[in-house]
């Protein structure tokens, strides 16, 4: 056991301070995640990422990214899916931060590999980039953002104001599960079945450029692979937006033509009934509308 204080006038040379103690220092005062909308991960050309400029605090050390940084995805398996992750890695040992990719493994069921967190190296995790097989570019569509998840990084601020958002997002699904277990009971057959059409239903948001849609001759399109978005069923529903421009209000999201279907793979496929694609975002939620047969 020992004990530790500071910052007090050295008399002597009495009271040094190492770069670890200092480090403590900053960690009590400023939590460990990137700074707000920063370090944000979109796709580059071909297999290739781009990590935007920013900062981070990593266990009381800081992290400068000056300008937009390039990091190559490696080649997609020919048979199965991968999951890679791209972080930011404290290393003690050779005294860096880095951002870089950590690849994972080739399956049928690919999963992401975990963060590293041990004494001497900690990660955090900005992006997750799924890679079907054959895969020859990342698009938008396959890079999920984890900045905003506070169990492998978070949103830097003061530590007095720092709420871990995970552990109440777990104590609430927990609460609605029991509510749902005590009132499953009570309902009628085909309301309960409804209600359990509802929560079942999982949603995915996906935001595109003009450029992800492959033009056809009636129709453009986007593919989004079932390892991307995670969800099942047999209906998708699609509510989809364009950024408003010209003589509208700047920074305005419309409601665009656009729908979507899925097949028995769970791929789900966006159709836009035009001639050239558009910028803008979808919202998705797929069920299946007879879960209980």
């Amino acid at each position: 056991m020992s004990e530790s204080s500071g910052f007090f006038i050295s008399q002597g040379g009495d009271r040094k301070y190492t770069t670890d103690w200092l480090a403590k220092y900053i960690n009590a005062l400023v939590t460990t995640g990137v700074y707000n909308d920063e370090c944000g991960v979109t796709a580059g050309t071909g297999m290739t990422v781009s990590v935007a400029a920013g900062r981070a605090w990593i266990e009381g050390y800081l992290y400068l990214l000056d300008a937009p940084k390039a990091l190559i995805i490696s080649n997609a398996d020919a048979s199965n899916g991968r999951k890679d992750i791209v972080v930011l890695r404290l290393d003690l040992t050779t005294r860096t931060i880095t951002v870089l990719v950590v690849e994972g493994t080739p399956s049928a069921t690919p999963a992401a590999p975990a963060i590293t967190r041990t004494a001497d190296v900690y990660d955090l995790e900005l992006a997750e980039i799924s890679i079907p097989a054959g895969t020859s570019a990342i698009t938008q569509a396959l890079i999920t953002d984890k900045r905003l998840d506070d169990t492998v990084c978070g949103i830097t601020v003061s530590t007095v104001q720092h709420i871990p958002t995970a552990s109440f997002l777990e104590q609430m699904l927990a609460e609605f599960n029991d509510w749902f277990l005590d009132v499953k009971g009570q309902l009628s057959t085909d309301v309960a079945g409804n209600l359990l059409q509802m929560i079942q239903a999982l949603s995915y948001t996906i935001e595109f450029e003009a450029g992800d849609w492959t033009v056809g001759d009636s129709e453009c399109t986007i593919t989004i692979p079932a390892i991307t978005h995670g969800m099942a069923g047999d209906v998708v529903d699609c509510k989809a937006f364009a950024l408003v421009s010209g003589v509208y209000e700047a920074g305005a999201w419309a409601a665009f033509e656009t729908y979507a279907t899925i097949d028995a793979s769970n791929v789900i496929t966006l159709h836009y009934p035009g001639s050239s694609g558009y910028a803008g975002r979808a919202v998705l939620s797929a069920y299946e509308t007879n879960p209980l047969a």
